[in-house]
């Protein structure tokens, strides 16, 4: 009568805990809990359904050794206009330039423009957007001698500094706009404005000397080393005093090991789906695989381990969002290169599979723009 019980006590689909309460009221069998911790563990239902993972303690981003030396860029759209914004680590100096188009050609002219002005960085932050994974944006970077630096995929949080200046020119666009004032006005003098943490601004920082403006001014005077060191003295404490209020609330997940089942995040919103830990890519930052044998990068945040080992997809069959996926061979792991900045990558167009009649040629969605298909 084991099976039975279980699946009555499992029929209102509630947790280990509260089925344990409920058996010890009125059953008892040898192992009792792990059987009923069995039953909670292999619900597929309650386990794509379970709540996010708890936030992990915050890693901040260096600010870098030298203005320009570390810098983040990120695309946003405004009145049906693309705009790239680049920010620098060490001062928050911002720039921002109208594209003509999304394409890493497109970028790759604007970036070019501000090395030009202000030297090439050392570092380059970005998420994981199409015209940062292209062929021509790697071999840009290469070339300049550029380490790139990709955020995890569903993780905007990797990439806070050009977010939060996305959202402060995003900000200031929209009011200037409403206002009928001059954009170039306000960014002149968001970037004379002082800062909280150093109590210096950008300009200062960036070029050791505020830039002149409509306001009135008597002097000028250039930003003395000693400024400049207390500014950054003041910031460090910003920084402590930041990450001790958020790790209050904060806790390390546990690190995955190679071939550990898990649950992964497909999408944001999505609920949990199955998979399997292939490696580690960077710091909280996992290689893996899905049911599919699609080949995914997601954060640490958005991976629940399980004991349960995820079922392969042998033939066609519909997933979670209506579309259909096909076995993988087992040698896709092989052609992908260990120094590969790896991507969700998608079905590869070999696979062993049945042969089947012809059918309609088939256009990638756009919410798969983050998959790389080498």
């Amino acid at each position: 009568m084991r099976g039975e019980m279980k699946r009555r006590l499992h029929a209102a689909h509630l947790g280990y805990d509260s089925m344990l309460r409920r058996a010890r009221e009125l059953l008892y069998w040898p192992a009792m809990a792990k059987d009923i911790k069995d039953v909670a563990d292999h619900c597929e239902p309650c386990q794509q359904m379970k709540p996010e993972n708890q936030k992990e303690t915050l890693t901040q981003h260096s600010d870098g050794n030298a203005p320009w030396m570390k810098i983040g860029i990120d695309l946003f759209d405004l009145d049906g206009r693309q705009y790239l914004v680049t920010v620098d680590y060490f001062t928050s100096f911002i720039e921002v330039d109208q594209l003509k188009g999304t394409t890493a050609s497109d970028v790759i002219v604007k970036l070019r423009v501000l090395f030009a002005r202000y030297g090439i960085p050392a570092e380059l932050i970005s998420d994981g957007g199409p015209q940062f994974t292209a062929a021509e944006f790697q071999s840009f970077a290469s070339r300049w001698g550029i380490t790139h630096t990709m955020s995890s995929p569903l993780y905007p949080k990797a990439n806070g500094k050009a977010e939060a200046a996305v959202k402060t020119i995003k900000h200031m666009m929209m009011k200037c706009l409403q206002d009928n004032t001059n954009v170039y006005d306000a960014l002149l003098e968001l970037r004379n404005t002082p800062q909280q943490d150093t109590e210096l601004s950008p300009t200062q920082l960036m070029f050791g000397r505020l830039t002149r403006s409509r306001l009135p001014a008597a002097t000028n005077k250039p930003v003395s080393k000693t400024q400049t060191r207390k500014a950054r003295q003041k910031r460090q404490r910003r920084r402590r005093s930041v990450k001790q209020s958020y790790d209050r609330a904060a806790k390390d997940l546990t690190p995955l090991s190679n071939g550990q089942p898990v649950y992964y995040k497909h999408r944001e919103g999505q609920r949990w789906q199955k998979g399997t830990v292939q490696r580690e890519h960077s710091n909280r930052s996992y290689i893996v695989e899905g049911r599919n044998g699609a080949i995914y990068r997601r954060n640490r945040a958005h991976i629940r381990p399980t004991k349960i080992k995820p079922e392969p997809i042998t033939e066609m069959q519909q997933n979670d969002e209506g579309h259909q996926v096909v076995a993988v061979p087992d040698n896709t792991e092989t052609a992908l290169q260990p120094t590969q900045d790896l991507r969700p990558v998608d079905v590869p167009t070999e696979v062993s599979t049945i042969p089947v009649r012809p059918q309609r040629a088939r256009k990638k969605p756009s919410w798969m723009i983050d998959y790389d298909t080498t």
